[in-house]
């Protein structure tokens, strides 16, 4: 198999995990329940863990609305949670379930988790930045190049944050996912 015929495998199996990246999660949870052995510290971190990700995603949606408004081919956004990171939600979505397999308390599942997880978007990534490749403006090109897809190159600050006015609308549409982490919670509570 030559390199082009292996990016386009990879390419296409990124689509179909993007296609399907609602209910990837399903699955995987249900792994963490099997396995769960939560105790008061593993739970103690993981919830931790999964508040940094929900605040991420909180925070990144919000920049996301007071960028783009009601026109969400508004441009690239390049500031704010989108600054650290390329892709803020799905590192706000990573932490999240990261924070519940460690909730869980069976190192063995939080390793595999992580990898699974982290390989699954990274596939999605790679797909999305594939569709664009051809109509990427050099303003664009400049951003994925000083950008990281998960890990910041430096802490972030104030200004990074600054979308109070539309936190609200964020936290009302994060609504069900708060109802499924409760949900999850205490799934991992009862099976530990």
């Amino acid at each position: 198999m030559n390199a082009l015929t292996q990016n386009m495998a990879w390419l296409q199996l990124g689509e179909q995990l993007k296609k399907y990246q609602d209910f990837t999660p399903y699955p995987l949870a249900l792994i963490l329940v099997i396995y769960a052995q939560a105790t008061a510290a593993t739970a103690a971190i993981g919830i931790l863990v999964l508040t940094f990700g929900e605040l991420l995603r909180i925070f990144s949606k919000a920049h996301q609305e007071k960028h783009n408004g009601n026109n969400p081919n508004n441009g690239i956004i390049t500031s704010g949670t989108y600054a650290l990171v390329k892709n803020p939600i799905y590192l706000g979505n990573f932490l999240i379930f990261f924070g519940l397999a460690i909730y869980s308390g069976d190192l063995a599942v939080v390793t595999i988790f992580g990898s699974l997880y982290a390989a699954n978007y990274l596939l999605i990534i790679n797909y999305e930045e594939g569709l664009t490749a051809g109509a990427i403006d050099p303003c664009y090109k400049l951003y994925l190049d000083k950008t990281p897809a998960f890990i910041p190159k430096r802490l972030p600050n104030l200004d990074d944050f600054s979308t109070n006015l539309y936190i609200k609308k964020s936290v009302e549409s994060e609504q069900g996912y708060f109802l499924l982490l409760g949900f999850m919670i205490m799934l991992l509570t009862v099976a530990s």
